[in-house]
């Protein structure tokens, strides 16, 4: 495994595009709107995302775990995989594999939670504080 320093403006673009567009949302009170709530009515993984995001820039960190605390919990592995995916990281052929097994595993959970916010645990849902 090695870093690959010329890539790194893929990530690091996606992620100043995710920050811009919860400042320009929250200051404009304009935002996309979920096809998951506006169809079924159901918090979908990433519900409570971009609120998330913004009290994590205001240090909130308790607020944030209670707008999406999957995507929280599971913020540094997200972080690595989207390095690996974009080959910032380069990980020898040998451990494809396991990448690809880590990403099933994640996609598993991520489908478990919002089944379970929606269902068993309605606390999981994204709230106001």
């Amino acid at each position: 495994m090695y870093f690959n320093p010329k890539r790194i403006w893929i990530p690091a673009t996606a992620y100043i595009l995710i920050i811009l567009y919860v400042i320009i949302s929250r200051s404009s009170g304009v935002a996309l709107i979920c096809p998951f709530r506006r169809l079924f009515n159901i918090s979908c993984i990433t519900c409570g995302g971009t609120r998330m995001v913004e009290s994590l820039l205001h240090f909130q960190i308790y607020r944030a775990f209670r707008y999406n605390p999957f995507i929280l919990a599971t913020s540094p592995f997200i972080f690595f995989m989207t390095l690996v995916a974009s080959e910032v990281i380069i990980i020898k052929e040998e451990h494809h594999k396991k990448y690809y097994i880590c990403l099933v595993i994640f996609s598993a959970g991520a489908i478990a939670f919002m089944v379970l916010r929606n269902t068993l645990l309605p606390w999981l849902a994204p709230v106001e504080i």
